[in-house]
């Protein structure tokens, strides 16, 4: 597979699916490989994109534009940019989506002409993709969002699942997934494989960590939206400091518009120090990782967080909700550290949305959770333990593309 063509439906970064992809393919650049990318991004946008794929074989799907009069369209209905949610698509949209892509994946092929295409997302572009592909071996990537858009745009999710039943080979980010991913696509066992998901190892470590100073800084990075459980995050904080803590926190990220509103509205309600950083390049990430003491992710639902692993790599203590099929990938070494704490979620209607009445008790073990890391931060020899070391180490993007090779390699000699 020395020529590889990456499909994505929306842009490159900005979330878990587009770090992903931009991980990939600078780690599959290191190893020799030729590489194109399709994305969906905004006509303005275009130029930028190219600079950031270093100006390799890119073929945009221009949103914002003359063929395409909306933005982006999104696989989670909140996202880090103006977008344009699925469930909501006329269907003189979606003849327009579909028209637009397949366009630009023939003239990629043909242009291109790869060995493999690896399309994110089991939804709309992935079965797209495998049906306007049918001569190259193509596999799919989960990220966990297709699989809430089968329930949140239901009445697309027959084309979804009927395209990326065909695929040659499903990854997937944890065993809970693939039991999944099984399940919902009625797909052959043998062709889905867990291959998990990484952090950049040269972005994201203890190099340059400031020594710990007297004021506790907790962080939060992804999107500022509900079901991201930063409400939540901010009330578990504010009876923190009602009862006398005075530490502060930190928010990366951004949101649609209405809901970081009231985000900002209750942090501003709240007493201590709430700092909002609004969106961050990786590095200035890692930057503000490597002075802040404990990372907390209070999301309701997510595939695999990617955060989660680059927070533990860069030295900081994890509160994070139990989410499903986490717990399983981290490992025995990470889980019995005690620099990763699991917090109870609150019974949900939908994957990402609780039941508020189950919400107080929820921020009460939140606080707890947070309270207990606070207490553990003298004590670093957790860090030292070779077995947590060389854990930590495994997740890096090199090991999530070595086991994708191996898979592949072992589908082609099945082939023969």
């Amino acid at each position: 597979m020395k020529r590889v063509l990456q499909v994505l439906c929306q842009k490159p970064g900005n979330t878990g699916s587009g770090t992903f992809l931009l991980a990939l393919y600078e780690r599959a650049k290191n190893r020799g490989y030729k590489q194109a990318v399709i994305a969906g991004v905004s006509q303005n946008e275009t130029d930028k994109y190219r600079r950031c794929l270093k100006n390799s074989d890119f073929f945009p799907v221009q949103f914002d534009s003359e063929l395409l009069n909306f933005p982006v369209a999104g696989m989670s209905d909140v996202m880090p940019y103006p977008s344009t949610r699925y469930r909501d698509m006329t269907e003189e949209m979606l003849e327009q989506w579909t028209r637009a892509f397949r366009v630009v994946l023939q003239k990629a092929v043909d242009n291109f002409q790869p060995d493999l295409v690896l399309s994110h997302h089991l939804w709309l572009l992935t079965a797209l993709t495998r049906k306007t592909i049918k001569h190259i071996p193509v596999f799919g990537i989960c990220h966990g969002t297709c699989l809430r858009q089968l329930k949140l745009a239901e009445r697309f999710s027959s084309l979804a699942v009927d395209g990326c039943r065909k695929l040659d080979g499903i990854f997937a980010l944890n065993e809970y997934q693939r039991e999944s991913i099984i399940r919902n696509y009625k797909i052959d066992k043998n062709r889905v494989f867990v291959t998990g998901a990484g952090y950049d190892d040269h972005i994201f470590n203890t190099l340059g960590r400031k020594k710990r100073i007297d004021t506790v800084k907790l962080v939060y990075a992804g999107k500022l939206s509900f079901s991201k459980g930063v409400p939540s995050l901010i009330r578990a904080y504010g009876k923190l400091t009602e009862m006398g803590w005075s530490g502060e926190l930190h928010l990366a990220g951004s949101g649609s518009s209405d809901e970081e509103r009231q985000i900002r509205q209750l942090a501003g309600e709240k007493r201590g120090k709430i700092v909002f950083h609004g969106a961050l390049s990786q590095e200035e990430l890692a930057n503000l990782f490597r002075v802040s003491d404990i990372f907390v992710l209070p999301s309701f639902y997510e595939g695999l967080p990617l955060v989660v692993l680059e927070a533990l790599a860069s030295g900081l203590r994890v509160v994070t909700t139990d989410l499903l099929g986490l717990k399983e990938y981290l490992g025995r070494e990470i889980n019995y550290s005690g620099l990763i704490r699991y917090v109870e979620l609150p019974r949900c209607e939908h994957e990402d949305s609780p039941i508020a009445e189950d919400l107080p008790d929820f921020e009460d073990r939140l606080a707890e959770g947070i309270k207990v890391q606070i207490n553990s931060l003298i004590d670093t020899s957790a860090w030292q333990r070779v077995g947590v070391v060389k854990a930590i180490a495994g997740m890096s993007w090199d090991g999530v593309l070595s086991r994708m090779e191996d898979i592949y390699l072992k589908y082609l000699s099945d082939k023969k």
